[in-house]
Parts: C-alpha cells; structure tokens; sequence
C-alpha cells in the first residue's frame, strides 16, 4: 500500500478516541511519531506538534539543523515549539533567532553563555519555566554590581512558576526573588551547585506560597557556597562534603530540599515530555520532610 493511499483510509473510530490513541503512541516514542504522520492526513494534523515540541540542542549540528527548521517552517516552529534547551554549542546569533521565532515557548533552558540584551530578546516570551544564569542578565558594567531592570522588562517572569537559578548569588538575588509583584506565579525555585543558607531563609520566609526550594547537585566536583554578601565570590567546596542530610538539618522547613543530577540534560528531557524530573523528585521530598515533621509533633506531643 502506497503512502497516497493511506491518506484515504477511513476512521473505524470514533475521532476522539482514534486521536487520543494516535497521541499516546505519540508523546511515547518520538520515532514512532514521525511514521504516525504518514497514516492518514488527520493523523499528521494531530501529531505534527509531538515532533516539534520540545528540542534540546546539545551540540554544534543540532544548533544548526534547528537553525534551518526556523528558516524552512517558521510558521510551524512558532506555533509548536514550546520547550527549548540551549547550552554553549548555542551562538549568540543562533539564540536571538530562536529567541525572535520561538514566541510561544513556556520553558527555556538557557545553558548558553548570557550576553548583553539577552532579557530584551525574551519580552515576547510569556514563560511557566527557566533555567538561567540570573545574576548574568541582571548585572550591570559594574563588577558585581546587582541591579534590578525597570519592571516593564520583567514581562517574561510574570507567569512563571519553575526557576532554576545557577552561577547566581543567592544572598544578591532576594530582592528579587522574594517580590511578589515580580514573580506572582512562583511555586518552585532551585539553585544549582549553589548554597547559601541565609537568602535561601528569607526567601522561604516571605513567600509562603513557594512549595519547593531545592538545591540541585548536578555531576560537579565542586558546589559554590556564598556568604551573606551581595558582592561575595563563593567557596568552592567539594560536592563530597555537601551532604543532603547537613543542609537539611540547617534549614528547618520542610518546603527545602537538597537533590541530585547525575545528568542534567537527560533529567531536563524526561521533564519536558510529562517524565520524573528533578521538579517531581524535589515535590517527593517535600512530601517526606513534611510527613517527617508531624510525625515529630505528635510524638512530642
């Protein structure tokens, strides 16, 4: 049977339930997705979006082949894509046509260095979850030197409510963070390789309503410890020393949590497509510190 000739076969189900079927087979495997489009043309309809959804570009010809999927169909890659992960095979050029095209993204991954205009590259982003090197996008010429940008240039951090935060002072970053009015939707924060108890204390302390801060330990031989500085360098400690059970045992509520990475990339991807991501394992923790803690109440009585 020819391709053409697919095309033509009638339903034998009622559409609903054909397409529930067609997207399942779809989210869970992408290479099966790909052959699904040729069954029939509203099968393709249906899971043309699956192939586009989410896209990590983890090396120089993945960067690329993106690049010429935006000059071909950006039709397409604006209406579909909606998680993107860019890390350094990423160019700056590469990641402001992204930036530009991609305006229905609601997660970025920005692993890629940050470069000057970058939050002005993301205004017509309307993003639920980022990973990004926030002290990078929000420091000024001066050395170390933290400053909020105008609130009208915070447009992208209004509906989101996942923020990984890495190479970041946390001690410089509350002002921010803990600010209602800049990130009303926060329920889930993180620092990566980052640890610096005080600012993660305030920060639990004025949002009640953030129900995980994690701090995630990724495949590093080394985790970043601030002091209470907002211009403080970190200590470079070894990941070894950095134990779940210290940190926990420093910070009281149930809500903070310490997790681990073995490959970032990998965990991000599983994430991305409904999977068990260091987001869900932190939520799991949560619940066991919680659970924790009240059976310590009603045994003290």
């Amino acid at each position: 049977m020819q391709p053409a000739e697919l095309c033509d076969i009638e339903p034998r189900l009622p559409p609903e339930l054909e397409r529930a079927i067609f997207e399942v087979a779809a989210s869970n495997n992408l290479r099966v997705s790909s052959n699904l489009c040729f069954v029939a043309r509203r099968v393709k309809a249906w899971i043309e979006p699956f192939l586009y959804r989410v896209f990590l570009l983890s090396n120089t010809d993945h960067a690329e082949n993106f690049g010429k999927l935006l000059m071909k169909r950006p039709d397409i890659v604006k209406q579909h894509v909606q998680r993107v992960a860019l890390t350094d095979s990423t160019s700056r050029t590469q990641a402001r046509q992204i930036l530009a095209i991609c305006t229905n993204l609601l997660e970025l991954c920005f692993w890629s260095s940050p470069y000057p205009g970058l939050l002005k590259d993301m205004q017509q982003l309307s993003l639920t979850h980022l990973s990004i090197n926030l002290s990078a996008i929000f420091t000024t010429s001066t050395p170390r030197k933290f400053e909020l940008p105008p609130q009208s240039m915070l447009g992208p951090f209004r509906c989101m409510t996942h923020l990984d935060v890495f190479n970041s002072n946390p001690s410089a970053l509350v002002p921010f963070l803990v600010n209602d009015t800049f990130l009303p939707c926060l329920t889930h924060l993180s620092f990566t390789n980052t640890y610096s108890r005080p600012p993660i204390q305030r920060i639990l302390v004025a949002r009640p309503t953030l129900r995980v801060l994690a701090v995630l330990q990724t495949g590093a031989r080394h985790m970043h410890i601030y002091a209470d500085n907002p211009r403080a360098d970190p200590v470079r400690a070894a990941a070894k020393d950095f134990t779940l059970a210290e940190a926990e045992d420093e910070i009281d509520d149930p809500r903070f949590c310490v997790g681990q990475l073995s490959n970032s990339w990998e965990d991000w991807v599983r994430g991305a497509w409904g999977g068990r991501d260091a987001w869900v394992r932190a939520e799991e923790r949560v619940t066991e510190r919680k659970e924790a803690l009240q059976k310590r109440k009603l045994a003290e009585g």
